[in-house]
């Protein structure tokens, strides 16, 4: 029978059709919480400031970046393009449209990987569109390396599968820079190149098993010869570390390159828990494909490693496990055993297309996977899922590093008690529920297995669609659609890139290291003003502060340390920053200036400085929380905001401890004695001083508390303000001080 062209047509290209449409269409679902979401996470402020800083001195910034995590760097690399051509709130919401194609893109190496095991496209089109309509996609709504690594390491394996199946140099060469290029991606991935030679020498093996040991004469030498590059690494590598270990420098040299990795080399044994965190990967795994794949995938692997499966079937098998194994062995390593409440997913889930394409294999193969097979597998699923606790509770960052465990952890309990309330079963715990959920998945595909291909498609369609309900749900936490999280959406995104929209083209700003550590909260503030606005690239520090050193991400920006005369309050240096933000109220530290914007919180404000550069306030003694503590007077300065004032006016507002303290605050010839008789009692000390001149004070402990560290304090200085006064208040003002 003739087969029409058009149906010819179909064939050939609807299963492309379909990966293509289908990966757009979930790439699109992704980015549209995406460029919604305000939530800043930690890792994301460091890939953001190595983007901004590739935006100009390649190739050195980028082998010298203070942001990048060891080799991390690809990702920040292809997305700082976007923070050259926009402010830096509009860049970071097109890096995660990106970050959403680059995770979607995985579903074309996966189709690839598809093929070589499964005869039908469309199933392996099937294989490539439910390997991203993952919940573990959510990762793409943050500038997070996983984006990028997921499909990187997928076409690491394929081309490792391709060199393994059919060896030569040209696919050696490819294997070796897949795999060079998902290290780039994450660091993680430098395991794959361990997996790769160990499947080179597992090969030559068993080479030498079926020929005996006159093989390494007639095609030892040849076959090493079929991987020249990566054989040629090993090599290197051995002499490397030799001449490293001579010198002692190994250890630092793998911490340089490895980065948090490097770690795995003071290890000297694995955990004990380690199992229990391995289980509790796998278990999160599964339920995030919705259990049956889980299932038929591991059914499927097992039998293609009998002696009835095919040779490339067995080779590819082999090759994926063995690569899967060492990545989720090394990772579990490294990490150093199970971590409970603080587990995460993202390190793990890039074997889930392996389980997919497994669990369509299956599906086309019943000859090749038994009944038996599956109720094996089933059975262990039913085993871990009743035996692993699911400890993650589910909160803003949880809801992207492990959105499985989490998730299901929230949601699942509510459901069994209510279920419990109507059937009278009560008492079912979540590990009892997903064990039975898992145990009529797996009766279910036993039973139809050999009566029924419709059915069992008909399950595993089931399957991924409880696997899109999840991701559903991930995303609907991430929007604010579930009850207990708060929305990591919502936002003014032009109020929050407020410095950048204030600053014309071309200028930058330096921020001012001057927020009080009474609260957390400066962390929280200095992080996302600097994640926001990329036009922010210096950081100026006055040592005399006290501050601690900067923390994350401030470190990652060019330091300028300043000295400020303490007659003057002029700073050591008139150039290099012309625009600072800074704390508008900063009990520690101030530069005068004009201001040209301010945060909308009220906390932040943007100046132009004035020249020469000079403080408007300056405090030398206080804690870093800002206490006065006893015996040491803290010596200040006040002056004016800008030159033009004829006068100005400076408040302090002070907070006490919870026993009653006392101290004394001078400003010129004025003072002032302050009582706190109250826990968290406050007050504010108001001085007037005629002209613009800085004038000199002091902070002096009367009567001390004592802290529970042991440091002996009178009050906290937490806000000062300084107020420029002209015109008829100038005069009242001056003429408060003549009285005084």
């Amino acid at each position: 029978m003739r087969i029409a062209p058009r149906t010819l047509s179909l064939r050939a290209h609807g299963p492309v059709a379909l990966l293509l449409a289908g990966g757009a269409t979930i790439a699109g679902f992704a980015a549209s919480t995406g460029v919604q979401i305000s939530y800043v996470a930690l890792d994301e402020t460091l890939h953001k400031q190595s983007a901004v800083n590739y935006t100009a001195g390649l190739p050195g910034s980028l082998f010298h970046d203070l942001a990048a995590r060891a080799t991390t760097r690809l990702y920040p690399l292809l997305i700082s393009p976007l923070f050259e051509l926009f402010d830096g709130d509009v860049a970071i919401r097109a890096a995660k449209v990106v970050s959403a194609v680059m995770l979607a893109s995985a579903a074309i190496p996966v189709y690839l990987l598809a093929r070589r095991v499964i005869a039908s496209r469309w199933l392996a089109a099937l294989a490539g569109l439910a390997s991203i309509a993952v919940p573990w996609l959510v990762l793409s709504t943050t500038l997070f390396t996983e984006s990028l690594a997921y499909p990187a390491f997928l076409w690491a394996t394929l081309a490792i599968v391709s060199a393994i199946a059919s060896p030569s140099p040209r696919r050696d060469l490819l294997a070796v820079a897949a795999i060079g290029l998902a290290t780039v991606s994450r660091t993680q991935m430098f395991v794959v190149f361990v997996a790769y030679a160990l499947l080179i020498g597992l090969g030559q093996a068993q080479l030498l098993r079926r020929q005996g040991p006159a093989v390494w004469r007639r095609v030892g030498a040849p076959r090493l010869r079929e991987f020249p590059f990566s054989t040629g690494i090993v090599v290197i590598a051995c002499l490397v570390v030799v001449a490293l270990l001579a010198d002692g420098s190994l250890g630092a040299r793998l911490a340089r390159v490895l980065g948090a990795y490097g770690e795995i080399q003071h290890r000297a044994n694995v955990t004990p828990d380690a199992s229990l965190g391995l289980l509790f990967e796998f278990v999160a795994l599964s339920i995030g494909v919705g259990l049956l794949p889980a299932m038929l995938g591991a059914a499927w692997y097992g039998s293609a490693l009998t002696a009835r499966a095919r040779e490339e079937i067995w080779r590819f098998a082999s090759s994926v496990l063995v690569i899967a194994s060492v990545l989720v062995l090394g990772t579990l390593y490294a990490q150093g055993g199970f971590l409970g409440a603080i587990s995460e997913e993202r390190y793990y889930f890039y074997v889930v297309p392996l389980i997919w394409i497994g669990a369509l294999a299956a599906l086309e193969q019943p000859r090749l996977v038994r009944r038996s097979g599956v109720g094996m597998a089933g059975g262990l699923l039913v085993v871990a899922l009743g035996a692993v606790p699911l400890t993650v509770p589910l909160t803003h960052e949880t809801a992207f590093l492990a959105p499985v465990a989490a998730s299901v952890a929230h949601f699942m309990p509510p459901l069994l008690e209510d279920l419990g309330t109507t059937t009278g079963l009560v008492g079912i715990t979540l590990r009892d529920g997903l064990a039975i959920l898992a145990l009529v998945a797996m009766l279910a595909a036993v039973v139809v297995w050999d009566r029924s291909r419709r059915a069992l498609a008909g399950l595993v369609v089931l399957a991924a669609a409880a696997q899109c309900g999840l991701t559903a749900y991930v995303f609907s936490a991430a929007g604010g659609g579930v009850d207990g999280v708060p929305a990591r959406t919502g936002a003014s995104f032009a109020g929050l890139g407020w410095i950048d929209r204030a600053l014309s083209e071309g200028q930058i700003a330096a921020w001012v290291d001057n927020q009080s550590r009474f609260s957390d909260t400066f962390v929280a503030m200095q992080r996302d003003t600097v994640f926001w606005n990329d036009q922010l690239r210096q950081l100026v520090r006055l040592p005399a502060s006290g501050l601690p050193a900067a923390s994350v991400p401030l470190y990652t920006l060019s330091m300028l340390d300043v000295v400020a005369d303490p007659a003057t309050g002029e700073l050591d240096r008139s150039d290099g920053f012309d625009h600072v933000a800074q704390s508008a109220a900063s009990p520690l530290f101030q530069l005068a200036g004009s201001r040209l914007a301010m945060a909308p919180d009220g906390y932040v404000e943007l100046v132009r400085l004035e020249q020469p550069y000079r403080a408007r306030w300056n405090a030398t003694g206080l804690s870093p929380e800002g206490w006065v503590l006893e015996g040491a007077p803290v010596r200040i300065l006040a002056a004016a905001p800008d030159r033009v004032a004829q006068a100005f006016r400076v408040a302090l507002t002070f907070t006490g401890p919870d026993q009653p303290t006392a101290v004394t605050v001078r400003i010129g010839r004025a003072t002032r004695t302050l009582s706190f008789a109250v826990a968290g009692q406050a007050h504010v000390a108001r001085f007037d001083v005629c002209g613009s001149a800085a004038i000199k004070g002091e902070l002096v402990t009367l009567q001390a508390a004592v802290l529970p560290d042991g440091r002996r304090v009178g009050a906290s200085l937490r806000n000062v303000v300084a107020t420029g006064l002209s015109g008829s208040r100038a005069q009242a003002a001056c003429k408060r001080v003549a009285g005084a």
